[in-house]
């Protein structure tokens, strides 16, 4: 590799990856490798009757200056008319390919919204399965898919979300990617799913998170219990706001739950209750701050 310019700094390695395919290359979905749910579904991806979804996060803190958050999966409509359960079709997968499939639609219809609007209003929460974590050619394809932008980066308005099973699955992975990927091209990262105080405690130390995200009960436990023996010591959850990251409650379904978090210092909220999946972005700077009375 060519040295970097005299002043300034060398970039980031890229993550091992191992035996690798050449940058850019595709995933090529064999039909007769699926099964006939993911056989329908890769027929809605090739008939383009797969769109994406956005969740809005409210900011639950003091005024900020930060894009507006939204959290994005897909939606895809059957020949029939009827929306397809994707839940239900991912679960019942046998094929790690087509799981990384879907995350790579996913990546390339998020990157091509973040370059062709403008404005920049809107930041974009994306999961990456345990299938993408450990593939070898993700980070290749990555980077031919971020080629050719100049001064764009459309990293810094995407997060990238592990579930806390996936990071411990595939640790040496997620920590490679998030540290080349947060250094080189300003993605975020957002650690999901966690439930036990220890996953927070025995965190390595080499890698950050911009993002926690866990259940608005999660979050209340947290705060009741002792990050360490010291009497006088913090709670979980300050020592998650000493990392400088943001925590966001989960599955925020209704008024009590919202207030409960509001009360902690929680710096976002997802829910129904905050507002359901939509295929078109609203802009929700209208909605109502929410105090405590």
């Amino acid at each position: 590799a060519a040295a970097a310019p005299a002043g300034q700094a060398a970039p980031a390695k890229p993550p091992p990856a191992g035996k690798t395919a050449p940058a850019g290359d595709e995933i090529i979905l064999v039909e007769s490798e699926l099964s006939e749910k993911e056989l329908g579904l890769k027929k809605a991806f090739d008939e383009k009757r797969v769109m994406q979804t956005f969740q809005p996060l409210i900011s639950l803190t003091e005024i900020r200056n930060d894009n507006e958050l939204q959290y994005i999966s897909l939606e895809a409509i059957d020949t029939d008319g009827t929306p397809m359960d994707i839940a239900e079709i991912k679960a019942e997968s046998k094929t790690p390919v087509f799981q990384r499939y879907i995350d790579r639609w996913l990546l390339r219809e998020t990157v091509g919204r973040v370059i062709n609007r403008e404005e920049g209003k809107f930041s974009f929460i994306i999961r990456l399965s345990a299938e993408s974590l450990a593939d070898a050619t993700l980070f290749n394809w990555l980077l031919k898919l971020l080629s050719g932008l100049g001064d764009r980066s459309p990293g810094r308005q995407i997060a990238l979300e592990i579930t806390i099973g996936d990071f411990k699955a595939v640790q040496k992975q997620s920590i490679a990617l998030v540290n080349y990927l947060s250094k080189s091209h300003g993605f975020k990262f957002l650690l999901s799913e966690i439930t036990e105080a220890d996953d927070i405690k025995n965190l390595p130390g080499n890698v950050k998170f911009n993002f926690f995200k866990m259940n608005h009960e999660v979050v209340v436990n947290f705060s009741n219990i002792k990050a360490n023996d010291d009497p006088e010591g913090g709670s979980i959850l300050d020592l998650l706001k000493s990392k400088g990251a943001n925590i966001i409650a989960d599955s925020v379904e209704d008024a009590t739950a919202l207030t409960g978090v509001i009360t902690l210092g929680v710096d976002f909220a997802i829910g129904f209750f905050i507002g359901e999946p939509a295929v078109q972005l609203e802009d929700t700077t209208n909605i109502e701050s929410f105090e405590i009375v």
